[in-house]
């Protein structure tokens, strides 16, 4: 028996479990690397949630890469 979110497992609900961990952890990356590993039938049937999830990881990215640049700006020396 498997813990539902049991990072080594592989069927569709133990996959469901880990995404849902993930996303209440905030690791928007663990979900979407547990959403890439359903089974096709699984992601084809979840598809509009695979677009938010990709949505969010980008939107995520996005702050990131803001972020950095804004700490870099603060980090220069200034004329």
């Amino acid at each position: 028996m498997r813990r539902i979110g049991d990072a080594e497992a592989t069927d569709a609900t133990s996959l469901a479990g880990r995404i849902e961990d993930s996303l209440r952890r905030g690791d928007v990356a663990d979900a979407m690397k547990a959403f890439a590993a359903l089974p096709q039938p699984s992601r084809a049937a979840a598809s509009g949630f695979g677009e938010r999830l990709a949505q969010r990881a980008r939107a995520d990215e996005a702050a990131r890469a803001l972020s950095r640049e804004a700490y870099a700006a603060l980090a220069q020396p200034k004329n």
